[in-house]
């Protein structure tokens, strides 16, 4: 196996320093799986309001930790871009884009709080009532020129008796079809991944306009290795296996 020496993507310029560069693969993997979480989201969270009215209620355990999985993994990977952000050498703390960034995504550290003490937390979910894992709830535009929409929400956990729980409300605000408005919601918390995402795109436009970097292809390389079974290699022994 053999790669280039003078490889762009793997080999940053000789100005940047070693440090700055790992700052920044670890900004550009948290842009691409807040992205990818955020997408993977709305296909699922669109695909469950569109089916057969017959099957709602009866979520399963697959689609339901589907969607938790990528609400989550939105709040772990953002709350770790704003850490990356915070520590980057080279980046202007004091810039207006990042200080509205700081402030728009502040949601993001108390849920991710809750969850990585989740433990801790569990007596304040039993006094209010709230499932372990949140409501995560959401907007449908089904047809943008019908002027309706579809609402719901997922309740992660068992459902507590004489409990409301909550559905995102759209009234006065813009719709982006065909899901917007998708909420994560906690026993304290809430935050409205939709803006998160857009908070996103755009510290993401202004960190390219200002250092000069395109960050939308993350650095990666592929290692395979081939392995034949049922042959002796040169030491005599052979591959096993378990």
């Amino acid at each position: 196996m053999s790669t280039k020496k003078d490889s762009h993507s793997h080999r940053p310029p000789d100005w940047l320093k070693e440090r700055q560069t790992l700052f920044f693969d670890g900004i550009r993997y948290s842009f691409g799986m807040t992205t990818m979480a955020y997408n993977r989201l709305r296909e699922i969270l669109y695909s469950l309001t569109t089916e057969d009215m017959e099957k709602q209620g009866n979520l399963s355990a697959f689609k339901s930790s589907t969607t938790l999985v990528d609400a989550w993994s939105i709040i772990d990977s953002v709350h770790r871009l704003r850490s990356l952000l915070r520590q980057t050498p080279g980046i202007n703390q004091k810039a207006p884009e990042l200080r509205i960034f700081y402030d728009k995504t502040k949601s993001v550290e108390h849920l991710r709080h809750i969850i990585q003490h989740l433990n801790k937390e569990i007596q304040s979910f039993v006094d209010s009532k709230s499932p372990a894992l949140g409501v995560l709830t959401w907007v449908v535009l089904l047809n943008p020129t019908d002027k309706s929409a579809s609402l719901c929400s997922i309740v992660s956990g068992t459902l507590r008796p004489r409990t409301i729980y909550p559905i995102v409300n759209p009234l006065g605000k813009k719709i982006e079809s065909p899901v917007d408005h998708i909420t994560l919601i906690t026993d304290k918390y809430s935050a409205c991944l939709s803006d998160v995402i857009k908070q996103v795109e755009q510290v993401k436009l202004w960190i390219e306009q200002t250092s000069g970097k395109h960050l939308g292809d993350e650095p990666a390389l592929l290692i395979r290795a081939e392995l034949t079974f049922g042959k002796k290699d040169k030491s005599g022994d052979q591959p096993q296996v378990v």
